[in-house]
């Protein structure tokens, strides 16, 4: 099995930003990490993927958020090329971000 990572960074507009990944096989996400500049900046994170659904959302994060410390966050298949999305950012920030992937057959 092999371990990847999508890496991310950008600039909210109107306090939203968005990103691809590469296409993928099948994997498992198995850990998001993203900062905000701003320890104080408050944000929503989605993943959605080429089906057009949200496979993965949180809402109301405070300046970083990593999964390892979300009682609720369960791995999750992805597949194809997905989309990593930050919205209702409280102002316009940089941003970056990991989602650290594992390979399944």
């Amino acid at each position: 099995m092999l371990h990847k990572d999508e890496i991310f960074s950008g600039t909210t507009s109107s306090g939203v930003y968005s990103q691809n990944t590469q296409a993928l096989v099948s994997c498992l996400c198995k850990l998001i990490l993203i900062t905000a500049t701003t320890a104080t900046r408050t944000f929503d994170f989605k993943v959605i993927d080429s089906g057009n659904r949200i496979i993965f959302h949180r809402e109301g994060i405070t300046g970083v958020y990593l999964s390892s410390s979300d009682e609720k966050f369960g791995e999750f298949p992805m597949r194809d090329i997905n989309t990593m999305r930050i919205e209702n950012a409280d102002d316009d920030e940089a941003f970056s971000g990991k989602l650290s992937l594992l390979e399944v057959s």
